[in-house]
């Protein structure tokens, strides 16, 4: 089991919830409610289709009701500086589950 360290709330999420790092970096845990399940539903289907995005490692529903998802870290680069292409082309293609979250 990771050893899972706070980071920050997730404010954009209507049902709370937060952002954990686990021990060695290499692994986020996001908590949240239905509005997570959406957005890491489209960060497969992002990563489906090609995209440089964390892979889900794990997902479902904690004890206290929260939806998780369990995410690998891609390091220090933001989705902006990713990949080829145009400059903010992965950030087009997950701003509509952004601005829903």
């Amino acid at each position: 089991m990771d050893d899972w360290h706070f980071l920050k709330d997730r404010t954009a999420d209507p049902a709370g919830g937060a952002v954990y790092v686990n021990a060695d970096g290499t692994r986020y845990r996001r908590t949240g409610g239905e509005a997570l399940a959406a957005e890491a539903a489209y960060q497969r289907q992002l990563a489906e289709l090609g995209h440089q995005v964390p892979r889900v490692l794990d997902e479902g529903t904690a004890r206290d009701g929260h939806v998780f998802v369990v995410e690998e870290s891609l390091g220090e680069r933001s989705l902006h500086d990713m990949g080829p292409g145009e400059p903010g082309r992965h950030a087009r293609a997950i701003r509509p589950v952004v601005d829903a979250s």
